[in-house]
């Protein structure tokens, strides 16, 4: 109606019509062109060009236009426009005769000058033009080929013109308003002009647009439009201001520009099983929706309290197959799709990461700053919000768990969003690990760490990206550590909507956990190696070695420094596959992995046994690892006598190997036996709880049930080292190990270097085998595949050698108090120290004197056959010994007083023991005699003390099933609570929504009314105009009734012909009086119907829904609307 009224311009007044010959026309409902403001402009933007310009093109130029200019009938300016057009289709064929090649080809003089004077004179007549289609859309389509042409041109659409002239069209506002007709013939080319004028001048195109009076407002509109060309053209220009500007960004987002978007892409077909590949409108929507976020923090908070990241994000994050292969035959179809899923990624990005992500802070302004602190503290309450979107981070996992290669760096941008996602948040890591992939349902975490142990993984970036995130989760999460290991047998339950699809999908049991996919890699493949040794080739065993040191890389960070996960896989038995197996002792996964390093007497190739050398070592550090710490996993080694031969066996075995490379091995194998011994015998003992058990059985007065028979000691584990082994033996490899050269190496590596990441042929490290012939294949070659030690491991080792040294000393000196590690440490370092320095000078001389006396017996044997005759040197000799032998005697002496006094202090100990020992029992037996006395005075103090038990029996059960609900209840309680407050949050967003469609419709009334007055208004001065021409024709009447009287020849039949033409024009012009009037009234009162018909459907939505308190305090909502 607007645009309808704005064509319509009143008469002149009588001055005016007085002085312009033109003004006394008849049609006066079209007003007269004024080219002079045009003509104005057009001089003085064509000063410099009119100087190459010949005189005929000017002059051409300049009759074009001013035929358009002065044509007062529809069919002259119908041609005028095509002359126009001609004319700028001629300088174009001059220029180019082949047609424009390039859009980027600087536009001639002749063009520049076409468009500097006739843009003017076509915005002027396509105002006051009266409605015709096809006259419009031929001014439109010149317009917008004469910008295309010469952009220049554009800044006089553009730019707003000065307020001294109010008659002059703003082109701008002219085309956003020529964008709401209901005509496609002229809303298609006007916004053809729009996007034409945006390319040509972007800057000054977004500042005018944000000038326009609602002309943001104006083009949001025309992307509900059902017409693709004039929808897709809306949709450019949106992605385009949006990418630019803020103001537009922010505009967009509060005036209902995300749920006109989405409803475009679900008339698109955005469905349930994802995004439809046939079209682009919807990657076009979701690119404006990425635009409006990016790096706004008001629009991200407007789209989080919104439900789209919850029911449409999803769909577009969705894959069409399983690992999206039914796409894969139609390459345009797969790369539309591909665009699809990437701005999804990249949209959940935008709200999960930092703002102005990777700029310096130097180049931000204060705002910038104070937004980017703000999404900081908020940061972590996002990445909950995000990751408890079920659906959505299922569709994620999808994307993470697909084997497509075409999908490759999607896939590298799930694993980021992962990461951002679960970056230092506790409880979005938790989500992570039990994630499931939807609609496959596998598990993503498993997916996860196979790629991780792949063979494939250090050559592919996903399996790299999953490799950073599963160190950055296992890391910062001891829980997440704890819930691999704890769902090795039994997986964690499905969600309701994953077991639905896992269900409707086909599966038939539930994919396998993390846990297991780590243990089936490492120890599936050890077993390979072991028994296919002989038939498989170096190359497949190769590949086996790599995802078993992987695996055992993974696991052994998994438990390091975690009593926690220690004990959790202390818990998985040898035979984990089976459902049916059971954790018991000599049965656990720990002794499984401990019997596969029973050496082997074969001889193998260099390359063979270098392989096992590797595997061998992966499960030694593996064990080193986990009974570090650990009592419990040391009492399963050393309560297994199978056990305890294996390593005690490898130890005392005099293996000798002719190469350097053999040697070095067997001494780095021996070394590590040797601290997963000494690991046994610092650890043996009992743990925190066995301690609190104990004192807890003590204090309750209960009898513990100990059968040392069962239990070995460090006492009598020392014993079977020295005799079966040799503490000099067991010293010597813990030596030797650290001067090994690949120790050596290692420990000179870098702090930062992983012995997980392959190794180049022929580490710095390795050693080099002379012994082998230079005509040995490369199959016979050995060399490692990793490097074999980390430098925080030669650190590692070198303090426990140092402690377990220690703890021999102390077993043996009687310091060793048994019970904890402390006892040693508790104990005086001065008089430790004192102690190994005499022990190892003592056992310095001792070998030294055997060393003599073997001489000596020699010596004494050769004189009886061959009598010497120097006895001067033997009587040397004798005395020498008498005087070691004093020595020795007296050194012998000072210990055995030293060990007197601290057998009288171990024996004034344990008088003080006995003494508490006997004041207990006497304490026993008048709590005995009080209990007797009592049970005489009660007849049923056996039925109480049988109740009692049973009491305590069922207290216990109660204690053990309080602590399983109490960790239940802790999850479902925090799950419970965020669903709570999730839908308050939902009531009270809603409630302000309706609150805010309500003002919204308020304002919307205030603006018809003021339309109405507009209206009022204009019929106002129709009114005066009706009465003007009503004067005019009095006055014409009496001048022809003057012109008769004065000159009597004309005749009755003239008079009257033009007093009938009078009268037709006086009819016409009331007849379209009257039509505009009732046209007005008619429009009116539509609005006010429309309107009012909005108030009170948005009066009876609020109506209807109660407040977001009285929701969740009320347990039956529905009898409270009925009220």
């Amino acid at each position: 109606m607007q645009a309808l009224l704005s064509r319509i311009v009143v008469a002149p007044t009588e001055p005016e019509a007085a002085s312009s010959p033109a003004s006394s026309s008849v049609d006066i409902s079209i007003s007269s062109p004024s080219p002079a403001s045009p003509a104005a402009s057009l001089k003085n933007a064509t000063n410099p060009v009119q100087i190459a310009l010949s005189p005929d093109v000017k002059a051409e130029i300049a009759l074009a236009v001013e035929r358009l200019q002065f044509a007062t009938l529809l069919g002259e300016r119908k041609k005028a426009v095509s002359a126009l057009q001609s004319l700028a289709q001629k300088f174009d064929a001059s220029r180019s005769p082949g047609g424009r090649k390039s859009s980027g080809v600087e536009p001639t003089v002749e063009e520049q000058e076409l468009g500097h004077a006739a843009v003017p004179a076509v915005l002027t007549a396509l105002v006051s033009d009266p409605r015709d289609t096809e006259l419009m859309e031929a001014l439109l389509e010149f317009l917008q080929s004469i910008v295309s042409r010469a952009p220049s041109a554009a800044l006089l659409l553009l730019e707003q013109p000065p307020e001294s002239s109010v008659t002059a069209p703003w082109g701008m506002q002219t085309s956003l308003t020529l964008v709401q007709d209901p005509s496609p013939w002229i809303r298609g080319p006007a916004i053809a002009l729009i996007r034409a004028l945006q390319e040509s001048q972007p800057s000054v195109f977004a500042k005018s647009v944000l000038e326009c009076k609602e002309g943001l407002r104006r083009l949001l509109e025309v992307v509900e439009d059902r017409r693709e060309h004039i929808r897709d053209a809306a949709l450019a220009v949106l992605g385009q201001l949006t990418g630019r500007d803020k103001n537009a960004q922010q505009f967009l987002a509060f005036e209902e520009g995300f749920t006109r978007l989405f409803q475009i892409m679900e008339v698109e077909g955005l469905t349930e099983t994802g995004a439809s590949p046939a079209n682009s409108v919807i990657a076009d929507c979701l690119q404006i929706v990425n635009n409006t976020v990016r790096d706004n923090l008001m629009t991200q908070t407007l789209f989080l309290e919104m439900s789209y990241l919850e029911s449409h994000v999803p769909r577009l994050l969705r894959l069409s197959g399983i690992d999206g292969g039914d796409e894969e035959e139609d390459p345009a179809a797969l790369g539309r799709r591909k665009r699809v899923l990437k701005l999804g990624l990249q949209l959940v990005r935008f709200l999960v990461a930092e703002l102005y992500e990777g700029a310096k802070e130097s180049s931000l302004d204060e705002i910038a700053l104070r937004d980017r602190a703000r999404k900081s503290q908020e940061l972590a309450r996002i990445q909950s919000l995000v990751a408890r979107q079920e659906a959505l981070m299922g569709a994620v996992g999808e994307l993470v768990c697909c084997h497509s290669d075409a999908l490759t760096d999607l896939r590298l941008q799930a694993l980021d969003l992962l990461r951002l996602v679960s970056e230092h948040n506790g409880g979005a890591q938790m989500i992570l690990v039990n994630l499931y992939a939807s609609p496959s349902g596998r598990n993503v975490l498993a997916e996860l760490v196979n790629l991780d142990v792949g063979n494939e993984s250090d050559e592919s970036p996903v399996a790299a990206a999953a490799s950073a995130l599963l160190d950055a989760l296992f890391e910062e999460n001891e829980g997440a550590r704890m819930a691999v290991l704890q769902h090795i047998q039994s997986p964690p339950p499905l969600p309701i909507s994953a077991s639905t699809d896992v269900t409707s999908g086909g599966y038939d049991a539930l994919p396998p956990s993390a846990g297991r996919v780590l243990l089936d890699a490492f120890i599936v493949n050890i077993d390979f190696i072991f028994q296919c040794i002989d038939s498989a080739g170096v190359d497949t065993l190769n590949t086996k070695l790599v995802v078993a040191w992987k695996a055992g890389h993974r696991l052994k960070n998994l438990l390091a420094d975690s009593s926690y996960c220690k004990e959790l896989a202390l818990r998985v038995p040898a035979e984990y596959d089976d459902p049916q197996a059971r954790a018991v002792a000599g049965g656990l996964f720990l002794s499984r992995c401990l019997r596969l390093l029973r050496s082997s007497e074969q001889k193998w190739s260099p390359a063979v046994q270098s392989i096992v050398f590797q595997t061998q070592l992966s499960l030694l550090l593996l064990l080193v690892r986990w009974c570090h710490g650990c009592p419990k996993a040391v009492r399963e080694i050393v309560g297994s006598v199978t056990n305890l031969s294996v390593l005690v066996d490898s130890l005392s075995e005099n293996l000798s190997s002719p190469s350097q490379r053999g040697a070095s091995e067997t001494t780095q194998l021996r070394g590590l036996i040797a601290l997963l011994l000494g690991c046994c015998l610092e650890f043996l003992c009992e743990d925190e709880e066995d301690q609190a058990l104990k004192i807890a059985n003590a204090a309750g007065n209960t009898a513990v049930d100990e059968e040392p028979g069962l239990q070995m000691t460090r006492d009598q584990l020392l014993q079977m080292i020295s005799k079966r082994v040799g503490l000099e033996r067991f010293t010597d490899a813990l030596v030797q190990f650290q001067q090994s050269p690949a120790i050596l190496a290692c420990a000179r590596g870098s702090k930062t270097q992983s012995s997980r990441a392959l190794l180049a042929y022929r580490a710095t490290y390795d050693v080099s085998d002379p012994n082998v012939g230079e005509g040995s294949s490369e199959d016979d070659e050995a060399h490692y595949l990793f490097m074999l030690y980390e430098r925080a491991f030669t650190i590692f080792y070198r303090e426990m050698a140092e402690q377990i040294q220690k703890r021999v000393i102390a077993i043996y000196t009687g310091v060793d108090g048994g019970s904890s590690r402390s006892s040693v440490d508790s104990g005086a370092p001065n008089a430790m120290g004192a102690y190994q320095d005499l022990i190892r000078m003592q056992d310095k001389q001792i070998h030294d004197l055997q060393r003599q006396v073997e001489e000596l017996k020699q010596r004494g044997m050769s004189t009886f056959t061959a009598p010497s005759t120097d006895q001067t040197r033997e009587q040397q000799l004798m005395e020498q010994l008498a005087a070691q032998r004093k020595e020795f005697e007296r050194e012998k002496g000072v210990l055995e007083a030293k060990n007197k006094s601290l057998s009288d202090s171990v024996l004034e100990m344990e008088t003080r023991v006995n003494g508490l020992t006997m004041a207990y029992e006497q304490l026993e037996r008048e709590h005995q005699q009080c209990v007797s006395i009592e049970g005489g005075q009660s007849s049923h103090s056996s039925d109480v003390s049988e109740q009692l038990t049973a009491l305590q029996a069922e207290l216990d059960a109660e204690r053990e099933d309080n602590r399983r609900l109490r960790s239940e209840a802790a999850a479902s309680k925090g799950g419970a609570t965020s669903q709570a407050l999730r839908e308050k949050s939902d009531a009270e967003l809603a409630n302000a929504r309706l609150i805010k469609q309500l003002e919204e419709l308020r304002v919307a009334s205030e603006r018809k009314d003021e339309q109405l007055a507009e209206c009022n208004q204009m019929l106002e001065a129709l009114t005066e105009g009706q009465t003007l021409a009503k004067t005019d024709n009095e006055r014409l009447k009496a001048q022809l009734a003057e012109a008769l009287s004065r000159c009597g020849e004309a005749t009755e039949s003239e008079v009257k012909s033009v007093i009938d033409g009078l009268k037709e024009d006086k009819t016409r012009l009331e007849r379209r009086v009257e039509e505009l009037e009732a046209a007005a009234r008619v429009a009116y009162e539509k609005d006010q119907q429309v309107l009012q018909q909005r108030i009170q459907e948005v009066e009876q939505a609020r109506r209807a829904s109660p407040p977001a308190s009285d929701e969740l305090e009320n347990e039956e909502p529905q009898e409270k609307w009925s009220r």
